[in-house]
């Protein structure tokens, strides 16, 4: 080992506690940034380089470092998106927490040729900014950040295991396997990016035509349905008759999503559906809510509990078989046995119900 190497390796010996001590400050500054942009993101990693891959570099890398200041990824970080068009907005959230060196950092994605396909990321070097009284010895330290998205980074991880270091590396024919599989990747980070563009453009309009109550032919599916439960004013009115009725209980946000195959299994199949399932059945569904209290005092209410009494109240006050009701909580019971007691359960409803109909005629 060259004798300026030795002494970059003693420096970092004598300066690991400060890049502990860094990192003990960036990686929560980091966390805290994403979270209150509202960015989901896969992971946020961070790392400290070991003695072994600092000397390692050193070696390859020859004459480029004079000191240890020189080299800006002692101590790195890693924010992985979900999307690839979510890493510049991870990128404006780390500009806004540390400084960053834009002459030294370098975006992959511009750097790499038009005409091929590889290794895309993008890497700030970073430092504590100086007017946050963080300590001047550590303000003083570079790092390095490096943000890309999940394939990106299955990409690299890839490339990292199998040793692909540079183009004189590995032969003609690997190589060109090699762009291939990189150029899908890229194919693939597009193709999620833009469906969830259009996922959010559905939600819009989803939510815009049924605010206006222009939404009676849309299927039912995850998207449509949750936004029908948001913003339906007849549901919301029916939901509010139940939340006055479960008095002090604790309300539960849950997905409906599973209600879907319930809802499709009773013909409830549009948004148009439901919406005439909710006017047939709101009065008979809040008498089963009211019945469920007098039994036993609810002390939470899940927000799917609406569309659970509504699809009881379709089975309690219709004509369905015994057969067929079985045949629905089949489809929704962890058993067969829990499916026929809540068979018995709707049958012996329906006969409850029905009586009292016929005394109250009377």
């Amino acid at each position: 080992m060259r004798s300026n190497n030795r002494s970059i390796m003693d420096e970092f010996r004598k300066a690991r506690p400060d890049y502990e001590a860094l990192q003990e400050i960036v990686v929560p500054m980091m966390e805290k940034g994403i979270k209150k942009s509202g960015l989901g993101v896969q992971g946020i990693e961070s790392r400290i380089k070991r003695r072994s891959s600092l000397e390692e570099k050193l070696n390859r890398k020859r004459d480029k470092y004079d000191a240890l200041e020189d080299i800006t990824d002692i101590l790195g970080l890693r924010v992985i998106t979900f999307f690839t068009d979510d890493v510049d907005k991870v990128a404006k959230v780390v500009s806004e927490i540390f400084h960053v060196d834009k002459i030294h950092s370098v975006d992959q994605r511009e750097v790499i040729s038009p005409t091929n396909f590889g290794y895309l990321s993008l890497h700030y070097i970073c430092s504590l900014p100086k007017d946050q009284e963080f300590p001047e010895n550590l303000t003083r330290i570079r790092f390095e950040v490096q943000m890309r998205s999940s394939l990106q980074h299955t990409w690299a991880e890839i490339e990292h295991d199998l040793g692909y270091k540079n183009d004189f590396g590995v032969p003609r024919g690997i190589m060109r396997e090699f762009a291939q599989v990189a150029g899908l990747l890229e194919v693939a980070d597009k193709c999620f990016s833009e469906i969830r563009v259009k996922m959010s453009n559905y939600e819009e309009t989803v939510r815009r035509e049924i605010s206006e109550d222009k939404a009676y032919d849309l299927p039912l599916d995850t998207i449509s349905l949750r936004e029908f439960m948001q913003h339906s004013k007849q549901f919301n009115l029916f939901m509010q008759a139940i939340y006055e009725r479960a008095k002090d209980a604790e309300i539960i946000k849950v997905s409906p999503e599973s209600y879907l195959e319930n809802l499709d299994f009773l013909g409830v199949k549009t948004i148009g559906n439901l919406l005439e399932l909710l006017e047939k059945q709101q009065a008979h569904a809040l008498q089963l809510f009211e019945d469920m209290q007098a039994e036993s005092e609810l002390d939470e209410v899940v927000t799917s509990i609406g569309l659970y009494l509504l699809c009881q109240a379709r089975l309690v006050w219709s004509s369905k078989s015994e057969k067929s009701i079985l045949k629905y909580f089949k489809k929704t019971s962890r058993n067969d046995d829990q499916a026929e007691r809540r068979t018995r359960r709707i049958l012996a409803l329906r006969e409850e119900k029905h009586v009292g109909e016929k005394k109250s005629s009377q």
